[in-house]
């Protein structure tokens, strides 16, 4: 690997193209699989903040590294509530 680096987007790319395409996870997720999903994913939201005092709560918005873990997770919650609406036919926007 001399000289080479790791190309992090291509590998997102390939990734993503395995989890969806190839194995069609969109195609057998179900609605209750997906809610189950949004139910970790807001757990891993949750832990974000488990053991932070009231006090230290208001601090967050100094600490990017923190603000990053947030954006993070609320972006899964976000992107799995977004598919369940679509393939129950939901829309949110209404």
């Amino acid at each position: 690997m001399s000289g080479e680096y790791l190309d992090f987007d291509k590998l997102k790319s390939k990734a993503r193209h395995f989890s969806r395409s190839r194995r069609e996870w969109d195609k057998i997720e179900s609605p209750k699989d997906i809610a189950i999903a949004i139910s970790v994913e807001a757990g891993e939201l949750l832990d974000v903040f488990r053991w932070l005092k009231n006090s230290h709560v208001n601090s967050i918005r100094e600490n990017d590294t923190v603000k990053e873990q947030i954006r993070t997770e609320l972006g899964n919650v976000i992107e799995k509530c977004r598919k369940m609406a679509g393939q129950l036919g939901i829309d949110l926007e209404e």
